[in-house]
């Protein structure tokens, strides 16, 4: 199977990118269904969204270099080049749920009493 779902020419758009934003979209869905059965606001819902997918992303970079550092201590600009591939599912985790519990500390959100019934 070809790796490459698109191909522009000047951008390739990978099978991996797309499953990804599959695995994100459904995740949002779910976790957006569960806090509003939970009482919790829009407001906040979009704005933890919003925090928990930037910093997964950031995470999900920062543990690929920290685990590739000999690499990128030699070439540290390549640390910004993402499209270049880098990412780790386990930093993106630990990013995104990071993410949730400060925001939730913050905001006042008892994260740990949300439940699914």
């Amino acid at each position: 199977m070809n790796p490459i779902f698109i191909d522009f020419g000047f951008i390739q758009i990978y099978w991996y990118s797309v499953i990804m934003l599959f695995a994100i979209l459904t995740g949002s869905f779910i976790f957006y269904k569960i806090l509003r059965k939970n009482g919790i606001s829009e407001f906040h819902i979009t704005n933890i969204l919003f925090y928990a997918i930037l910093f997964g992303i950031i995470g999900a970079r920062v543990y690929y270099v920290l685990f590739n550092l000999d690499y990128y201590l030699k070439y540290p600009i390549e640390i910004l080049e993402v499209w270049n591939g880098g990412l780790a599912i386990h930093g993106a985790l630990i990013g995104g749920i990071i993410s949730i519990f400060v925001y939730c500390y913050k905001h006042k959100i008892n994260v740990l009493k949300i439940t699914d019934a």
